[in-house]
C-alpha cells in the first residue's frame, strides 16, 4: 500500500474516511446522510419504500 502524501493529513480530530464519520469516540453517521434520511418524503410507493429501506439499511448500525 502506497500513501499519497499530498492527500494525508495527520492530527486531526474528526474526518470522513469511506462515508463515514471518523472522530474520537469512533466511527459515527454521515451528519449529510442523516440530514437527507429526514428532509426524505413519506413514501408512497414501491420504489420510494425501497429507496428507505436502503438508506435505513446504510444507518442501521447507528440506530
Amino acid at each position: 500500500m502506497r500513501f499519497n502524501p499530498e492527500k494525508c493529513t495527520f492530527g486531526v480530530r474528526a474526518g470522513m474516511f469511506f462515508g463515514f464519520y471518523l472522530t474520537e469516540r469512533g466511527i459515527e453517521s454521515n451528519p449529510n446522510k442523516c440530514k437527507a434520511f429526514v428532509e426524505l418524503p413519506t413514501p408512497d410507493d414501491k420504489k420510494s419504500i425501497q429507496t428507505l429501506n436502503g438508506m435505513l439499511t446504510s444507518l442501521s448500525r447507528f440506530v
